[in-house]
């Protein structure tokens, strides 16, 4: 569909518009058509950038490891017991900077004390700070630099304690930021990610467990096909009596081993009947033995070697209690293949698996048991590279119909237990593990982040309690009342054909209660609930997201989404009974109105959007013309609204640009200069990436100035500086001088020189300015960057 503010991008994207065409190439006079910086540089008609941000919404306020963990401990000094309401965080370096957790407004500052306060009674407390004296109460967003860590009068030490509070109540930071996926501790990101490879070379084995010590397990195995669930050989149980409890853990296998025992410890002393683990690929079945005495493991004992597959492939495993079980047989099922996502701006692909065991006890009884670990959170990160044919929703929406299918396989044999960490939660649509499982009939008990044991209908449940491990989840352990289960043939041979086909929306249970939108409206109750049907109705007709952008835009203009009557007009696109959308109850009916707006509706007149070249249009002329209004700029104001609310209710992301149709910036791709990218700071790296991405033609780079651990400045060359005129040279060098000032709020830019010129965003409304440098003759074509484009970082960005 054509951007919205395409007139105003033709210097921006000038770049990308060349596919990649070499400078010495572009056409002739190219140089003299290009515009001046200063021309360059649009009117910004999108009052709210809404791109994907370059701070997540949460962020780690520090890198140190937890020297004292949250709750009861010993006074050092005065030896009694007392609680701890926050963790201590061990840091080093001279002058270590903390910076806000999570976006909200500052609510103290002390001689040695930052608050924050969240909304929704959240509130983070930073004590043993120097706090800057730009710190002040007010808003302030994640990630943001508040202060540095204040050395211990007596030792030195450098210990920040962090404190988050809900509702007045301490509890435990390390578990509340791991729900905002955010990991306290030496490591600031939370999973480990691959870097994407050359093209034409192999992956790197992944790291797998050491050979067992004896023969090969029993076990069907050996799932490296997407969706083959292989032969099952077992026997049906009768009727399951009793209880069963089970243990769920994610152990990271960045795990010390020391930590990785006391876990295993921890979980086997429980006296589980199952334990299931993720995240355990460099731990061998026989060390697992060892350390959880009395149970013993299954895990496929061949690694998917496939790019992404072979440590994912060894992470989980199902362990049994020995005294009671025994393995009838075992298998492993590929449920997700290369999911493609990014991580904190690296890129990484991955595969996904669930790992299975038919376990019979000592009385008959057969269960089958379940690990599995889903993607990381697509609903949070959606962005995925390398143009894949589905998205990251989609994927994880088509591993739980898999996952599905093998459940409903094992229950022909007895009730099946399935866990593990799921990476989503229920309220984030109809494709999360939560929303999957309970349609199939299966409750489910969870900690409070998204650590899941699911159990089948019928079944109830007894207790449940989480403890903790080395992990940056909770372990949970559960019992579940198997009341009399038995064996489930298997009528669903699996997911309707194209159940994945597109974005899913989510069901009414799940919807949210309010959305804040981009550009400072709420909506809520009702108004959300016509939304999703609009956007439910588009996809039933087969019309891809941006479609459901167009109708959502017309029904917030015309009626805020709201079924509201109007004189002749009425339901939320406002329609008329004499013109030709039916009569006044049906366009009342939001299902209907919806229907007819896209012209799929029986009996309709009116063109709807179906008719017309709308993919050809701005939002704000395709819904325009299907409304017959002569105003499309009302329309197009609300095309940034609309393409968040579509955002959230369906967990589809619109890849390439932002609402406002400019390239989106933010968890950008790695480039393939990893040297200089260890040489520059965490924040001049994503500007360096996010350049790569937008002018993949550009193939020089140069790092500049020191601060911030790191150089925070980056040279972008143009031109060979002994010929500063080259054509092309101009427009490229425009285009990336454009880019870095239409984004320069979200890069932390603190100013850009380009061709004799300079700007910078404290003074935006100047311009462009003439660029005087510190030395050397002015009319030195590099000294005045005609070869290249300097960009330098605020001190924000650190």
């Amino acid at each position: 569909m054509a951007n919205s503010r395409s007139a105003l991008l033709a210097s921006a994207l000038l770049a990308l518009a060349l596919g990649g065409t070499t400078t010495a190439a572009l056409p002739a006079g190219a140089r003299d058509a290009a515009p001046s910086p200063a021309a360059a540089r649009p009117a910004d008609t999108c009052p709210i950038p809404v791109a994907l941000q370059t701070r997540p919404a949460w962020s780690n306020p520090v890198v140190a490891e937890v020297a004292t963990p949250f709750g009861e401990r010993r006074h050092p000094v005065l030896g009694f017991v007392k609680e701890h309401t926050g963790v201590d965080l061990a840091v080093t370096g001279e002058r270590p900077r903390v910076h806000a957790a999570g976006p909200g407004t500052v609510s103290e500052v002390g001689k040695d004390v930052v608050v924050i306060d969240h909304g929704a009674g959240v509130e983070t407390r930073y004590e043993h700070v120097d706090p800057l004296r730009l710190t002040r109460y007010g808003k302030i967003d994640a990630g943001e630099p508040i202060g540095t860590v204040a050395p211990d009068p007596a030792t030195g030490e450098r210990l920040l304690h962090l404190e988050v509070r809900q509702d007045g109540v301490p509890v435990d930071p390390v578990a509340f930021l791991e729900t905002k996926e955010v990991a306290l501790g030496e490591t600031p990101v939370t999973k480990v990610v691959e870097e994407p490879l050359p093209k034409g070379e192999e992956p790197p084995p992944e790291q797998e467990p050491e050979p067992e010590t004896e023969t090969a397990q029993t076990g069907s195995g050996s799932g490296i096909v997407l969706g083959e669930l292989g032969e099952i050989t077992g026997v049906a149980g009768g009727p399951v009596s009793g209880t069963i409890t089970t243990s769920v853990a994610n152990i990271p296998n960045r795990t010390s081993d020391s930590g990785f025992a006391s876990s295993m410890g921890t979980l086997s002393s429980a006296g589980s009947d199952f334990i299931l683990l993720n995240e355990i690929s460099r731990h061998s079945n026989d060390n697992m033995r060892a350390l959880a005495p009395g149970y013993d493991v299954y895990r496929d004992p061949v690694p998917d070697r496939t790019q992404g597959g072979a440590g994912q492939s060894m992470n989980n495993a199902v362990m049994w209690n020995t005294d009671r079980w025994s393995l009838l047989d075992g298998g492993r099922v590929k449920v997700v293949d290369d999911d493609r996502g990014f991580h904190s701006g690296r890129a990484f692909v991955w595969d996904r698996y669930a790992t299975w065991a038919l376990l019979q006890r000592t009385d008959g009884a057969v269960v089958g048991v379940v690990s599995s670990h889903m993607p990381t959170n697509p609903g949070k990160f959606p962005r995925q590279h390398g143009s894949p044919g589905m998205s990251r929703v989609e994927q994880y929406a088509r591993g739980m119909d898999i996952t599905l299918s093998l459940v409903r396989a094992l229950s022909a044999y007895g009730p099946v237990l399935y866990g593990g960490d799921m990476n989503s939660h229920h309220s984030q649509g109809s494709w999360t593990a939560a929303a999957k499982m309970t349609a199939a009939g299966y409750d489910y008990a969870k900690d409070q982040g998204v650590m899941y044991i699911f159990y089948p209908p019928g079944t109830t449940l007894g207790s449940h309690r989480q403890v903790g491990v080395a992990s940056d989840h909770p372990a949970i352990i559960t019992t579940i009342n198997m009341n009399g289960q038995a064996p489930q043939p298997d009528t669903d041979a699996g997911p309707e054909e194209g159940a994945a086909a597109g974005p899913l929306v989510m069901p009414q249970a799940l919807l949210p209660s309010r959305l804040e939108l981009p550009q400072g409206d709420r909506i809520s109750g009702d108004q959300i609930e016509n939304a999703a049907e609009i956007i439910a109705r588009g996809r039933e007709a087969g019309l891809p997201p941006d479609a459901w952008v167009v109708a959502v835009a017309a029904a917030l203009a015309d009626s805020g989404l709201t079924n509201l009557e109007q004189g002749d007009r009425l339901g939320v696109f406002r329609q008329r009974p004499d013109a030709g959308t039916g009569d006044a109850e049906s366009i009342q009916d939001p299902e209907h109105a919806a229907d007819a707006f896209y012209g799929v509706a029986e009996g309709v007149r009116n063109p709807g959007l179906t008719d017309i070249a709308w993919s050809t249009m701005t939002v704000g002329e395709a819904a325009a013309t299907v409304q017959r209004s002569p105003f499309p700029d009302l329309y197009d104001e609300r095309e940034a609204d609309a393409r968040y609310v579509v955002e959230q209710l369906t967990g589809v992301a619109f890849p390439g640009s932002d609402s406002c149709g400019r390239p989106a910036v933010g968890y950008c791709p790695p480039t393939p200069w990893t040297d200089l990218e260890r040489e520059l700071s965490a924040a001049t790296t994503e500007v360096l990436r996010c350049l790569q991405e937008a002018f993949p033609e550009v193939t020089s780079y140069a790092g500049r100035g020191d601060s911030c651990e790191g150089r925070h400045g980056l040279d972008v060359l143009v031109a060979d500086g002994r010929r500063p005129m080259a054509k092309g040279v101009q427009a490229t060098g425009d285009a990336v001088a454009a880019f870095l000032t239409d984004h320069a709020e979200q890069l932390d830019v603190g100013y850009v020189i380009w061709a004799g010129e300079t700007w910078s965003p404290d003074q935006a409304d100047a311009g462009w300015r003439p660029y005087q440098p510190r030395t050397g003759p002015t009319d030195d074509p590099s000294l005045m960057h005609f070869d290249r484009v300097h960009v330098a970082l605020s001190e924000s960005a650190c």
